[in-house]
C-alpha cells in the first residue's frame, strides 16, 4: 500500500537549512516497513509452519482436572473454561501464523543435513546463505555510504 504522504511518482522531500534530501515513496515504504525486503526477497519465503493441535481437539488441555475435588467450585470451573478458551485462541493463532524461512533451508533440507551430510541439499543451503550474507553486507556498505553522504546535509 502506498504511503498517504507520498505518491510513487513523486519523491518526498525533507529539508534542513536549505539542503534537500529526497526519497521515493517505495524507499519510504521500505524504510518504514521492511527495509531488507528487496535484499532478502529472493532468498526468503514466508510459509505457514506445521502446527499440531493438542490431543483431544481444539482447546483441549493437556491435562484433566475435572475429577479433582478442588475443581468443583465456581471459580475453579470458570478458570478452567477460561483456560480452554485461551488454548483455542492460541491454537487458532498458531494455525494462521506465518514465518520467514530461507528457500534453501526447507524442512527436508534441514532433516537431510541433520542426518549427517545432506549432500546437494547442504551445498545449496550453504551457497544460498553465503549469497544472502554477501547481499546483506553490500546493503550495509551502501547504507553506510548513504548515511555518510547525508550527514553533512542533516547537520547543516
Amino acid at each position: 500500500p502506498a504511503l498517504p504522504w507520498a505518491h510513487p511518482a513523486e519523491p518526498a522531500a525533507a529539508t534542513s537549512e536549505g539542503a534537500a534530501m529526497r526519497a521515493t515513496a517505495s524507499e519510504l515504504e521500505a524504510l518504514c516497513g521492511a527495509p531488507l525486503r528487496d535484499v532478502a526477497s529472493s532468498a526468503v519465503v514466508t510459509q505457514r509452519p506445521k502446527f499440531v493441535a493438542a490431543e483431544g481437539g481444539a482447546g483441549a488441555l493437556p491435562f484433566d482436572l475435572s475429577h479433582h475435588p478442588a475443581s468443583r467450585s465456581d471459580l475453579a470451573r470458570s478458570t478452567l473454561r477460561r483456560l480452554q478458551r485461551d488454548m483455542r485462541t492460541y491454537e487458532l493463532q498458531k494455525e494462521a501464523a506465518e514465518e520467514p524461512r530461507l528457500h534453501a533451508l526447507s524442512e527436508d533440507a534441514i532433516a537431510a543435513i541433520a542426518r549427517g551430510g545432506g549432500g546437494d541439499e547442504a551445498a545449496r543451503a550453504e551457497k544460498a546463505i553465503v549469497a544472502l550474507r554477501a547481499a546483506l553486507a553490500q546493503q550495509l556498505k551502501d547504507d553506510t555510504a548513504a548515511v555518510a553522504a547525508a550527514a553533512p546535509q542533516i547537520e547543516a
